[in-house]
């Protein structure tokens, strides 16, 4: 039977990179934030309650999820971030599952998913990585990458889970700083999971 990993992170750390080794070595990965990003644009439920709770000006011209206006909304406000998180988590939870059950040929499956702590999928899980790293390196790498304030990385950040939360909840640390190697850590991790050796 194949296992269920989790792999998560805050904003920054690098689980993206993590997963795209895992993906080279033969695993299969379920990008979760992806799939929400899916959810918006094509689950009617999704968009039904979005718009309920938020108008019609959520939704854009050519139809689709405003998505600037959703940050704007659930980046300032936890508890507008804990109603969407509430409707958006078991959707995609039942989506990795189904998923997962089609891919019972390989030793494991990944979900890489931001909120995998917060959303408590951890604990429908056979194990859990985190990836971390500094908070200045992941805000100077998110600026870089999404060409963004400092300030709103920060907003982001506080909104996630600390990394020492993180480590409670994980089998397997993966630092990723600039400093520490992670290709040897994957592939011991790796290892590991494919000889049941955790």
């Amino acid at each position: 039977m194949s296992l269920k990993v989790g792999v998560t992170g805050g904003i920054g750390s690098g689980k993206s990179l993590a997963c795209e080794v895992f993906s080279k070595l033969g695993i299969p990965v379920f990008k979760a934030d992806q799939e929400v990003k899916n959810l918006y644009a094509t689950n009617l439920t999704v968009r039904k309650n979005l718009v309920l709770r938020y108008g019609q000006q959520i939704i854009t011209q050519d139809g689709s999820v405003d998505k600037t206006m959703l940050a704007g909304i659930i980046f300032n406000s936890p508890a507008e971030l804990a109603f969407i998180n509430g409707f958006i988590h078991p959707v995609i939870e039942q989506e990795y599952i189904q998923w997962h059950t089609a891919r019972q040929f390989v030793p494991y499956t990944i979900i890489e998913a931001a909120l995998l702590i917060e959303s408590r999928l951890y604990t429908r899980l056979d194990m859990t990585i985190s990836v971390i790293a500094p908070e200045n390196t992941r805000t100077s790498r998110v600026m870089k990458r999404d060409g963004t304030s400092e300030l709103l990385v920060l907003a982001r950040i506080k909104q996630q889970t600390d990394d020492e939360t993180r480590k409670k909840f994980s089998q397997f640390i993966l630092i990723n700083d600039g400093k520490h190697l992670i290709l040897p850590v994957i592939l011991d991790i790796h290892n590991k999971l494919v000889s049941s050796e955790w």
